[in-house]
Parts: C-alpha cells; sequence; structure tokens
C-alpha cells in the first residue's frame, strides 16, 4: 500500500486501516500515518545599514510533530546591485528547534539613493519552504569622493586636477585629502587639504603633482583619499609620464657564415620610441671591411654588407 500526501497536506497523526477479503473471510490490518513539517523564519525580514555595513540576521526553525532531520539552505540571489553582496552564513545547515546567524555584507551604497538586495533563502529537506532576506544601504549622512581625469607630463612639470567631494543626506564636517602612487622624485600638494562639508553641496580641491627631471616614465595610478573619522572613500586617477626618446635596432638575418673573400648583407631595422625624431648614424665596429650606409631614418632600413678577405682573418 503506498500513501502519497500533498505539499499542502495538514500535519498530524493518521489512523489507516487496511482490509482484506476473500469470500467471507475479512481481515483488517492497522497503520499510522504521521505527517511531518517544519517552519522557519529569518529576523528581521529586512535591514538598513549604512554604505559599507553588514546585515545581520537570524534564522529560526522548528520542526512540526516531531520532525527533527538537519535543514539544508540554499542562497539565491532575487535582486543583483553592484557590487553583489556576500552572504556568510555560520553553517549550511540548522537542526530544528534551534538558530543560526546569517549575515550579508558588507554592503556599498550610492551616493544617487539607496539600493536594495534581496536573497531567496530556501530550507529543504523533501520539503521545501522559502523566505526573502532584505538588506538596504544608504549613504545618508555620508560623502563620496571623486577626481578628475588622468594627466600626461613631460618632466620636467606639473599634473593639475580637480578633487570634488560630495555630502550625501545631512553631512557636515571636516573631510581630511591625501594621495598616494606618486613616481619616484614628485611630489603633490592640495590647495585645500581639509575641507568643510555643510550638506549644502560639493566642495572642491586642486590637486597639483610636479615631476622632476629624471622620472621614469610610465602610467602611474594616483589614489585620492578622503577620510572624516569614519570609512575613508578612494577615487583613482592617473599620471602618465611618457618615457626618454630612443630607438632599437635589429640586424636579420643573424649569425651568418662565410669562407674567405665572402660576402655577408645585412638588413639593418631601426624602430623610434617616445617620440624620438631625426636621423640615427650609423656605425660598426667590425675589423673587417665594410660597406654601408652612414644613416637611417627611423622605421627605415639600410643594407650593410661586410667582404671577409683573407689577410682579415685569425
Amino acid at each position: 500500500m503506498t500513501v502519497t500526501t500533498v505539499l499542502s497536506g495538514v500535519t498530524g497523526n493518521y489512523s489507516l486501516q487496511a482490509i482484506g477479503a476473500s469470500g467471507a473471510l475479512v481481515h483488517g490490518a492497522a497503520a499510522t500515518l504521521v505527517i511531518q513539517d517544519f517552519t522557519w523564519t529569518i529576523s528581521p525580514n529586512s535591514r538598513a545599514v549604512a554604505s559599507g555595513g553588514t546585515g545581520n540576521y537570524t534564522i529560526a526553525a522548528a520542526g512540526v510533530n516531531g520532525f527533527n532531520t538537519q535543514l539544508l539552505f540554499e542562497w539565491t540571489p532575487c535582486s543583483y546591485p553592484q557590487p553583489t553582496p556576500t552572504v556568510t552564513v555560520s553553517t549550511n545547515s540548522i537542526q530544528p528547534n534551534t538558530t543560526a546567524p546569517l549575515s550579508i555584507g558588507p554592503f556599498t551604497g550610492s551616493p544617487y539613493g539607496p539600493i536594495w538586495a534581496c536573497y531567496n533563502v530556501c530550507a529543504y529537506d523533501g520539503i521545501s519552504h522559502c523566505a526573502q532576506a532584505l538588506l538596504e544601504a544608504t549613504m545618508a549622512n555620508d560623502f563620496y569622493v571623486a577626481v578628475s581625469q588622468p594627466q600626461t607630463v613631460t618632466p620636467p612639470g606639473y599634473a593639475a586636477y580637480t578633487v570634488t567631494v560630495s555630502p550625501f543626506g545631512a553631512f557636515n564636517g571636516t573631510v581630511g585629502l591625501s594621495v598616494s602612487g606618486l613616481p619616484p622624485g614628485a611630489s603633490a600638494s592640495f590647495t585645500n587639504p581639509s575641507l568643510m562639508l555643510t550638506g549644502s553641496g560639493p566642495v572642491t580641491s586642486g590637486l597639483n603633482v610636479t615631476v622632476p627631471s629624471g622620472t621614469p616614465g610610465g602610467t602611474y595610478s594616483l589614489v585620492v583619499t578622503a577620510t572624516s573619522g569614519g570609512t575613508p572613500y578612494t577615487a583613482t586617477t592617473s599620471l602618465v609620464i611618457p618615457g626618454s626618446p630612443g630607438f632599437t635596432i635589429t640586424t636579420l638575418p643573424s649569425p651568418q657564415n662565410v669562407g674567405p673573400n665572402g660576402t655577408a648583407r645585412y638588413t639593418i631595422q631601426t624602430n623610434a620610441s617616445n617620440g624620438l625624431t631625426g636621423s640615427i648614424a650609423l656605425r660598426t665596429d667590425a675589423t673587417i671591411d665594410s660597406h654601408r650606409s652612414n644613416r637611417i631614418i627611423p622605421g627605415w632600413q639600410s643594407r650593410m654588407s661586410f667582404e671577409a678577405k683573407a689577410a682579415n682573418l685569425l
């Protein structure tokens, strides 16, 4: 005999009677059907935190009609904020009639308004029940920082940036500025290293970076940090310093094998870098006779031939 219950079945203990008959002969056998289930909750189901905060929740599970099987959790985002917060739970399972902590975060808010994260949390063991955990992150009474576009400077010289600190909500306070990632030997100064925000609008400061002669070329990532007693906020821009003008030179093919009175011919290729202009003088330190072009324009080719005479060979 097979008894199938439905998902919405009522829990409880049910007496069943199986009856067999053969002519006038009838026999019965009793059976008991125990229908179990569980309930569980997330408390609270919604939390609001400041930007960068973590929402902490408590999961509680209870067995119904003697249900005491370990429950497993599944976590599925029902919304996708950027960045998606990480779900952290002390365990991926829970025993009925116990509790377990759940945390979602850290979660960064937006200067343009609150951001919501939503997670479907399902507990199951043959039976499945789901609930939602909501998290709201807002930058109420906070601030954010931005910095202007990358600059290119040829040493010696300087680059000028604009740093903007904007309040959100009713933020009032002093915000200190600093910068890191400068090239070797470079220095930086703020026209206003300390900004007073009153909640009425953004405040700006100039950032000047001085680059001395001999500063190595490259792209440097400058990180501006704004701090006001709590979690610092950062903004990133770039400083591009071209390398010194130069060139590369190659000879093809190489090596070549020749005998006495033979001639080896090479193609010389040059390529300019970092804005080199003009021509490149060519010479050779070979101890054998040679015929060559005296100068070459970067990016062009020249040919050089060597005559290997018996008197020049060891």
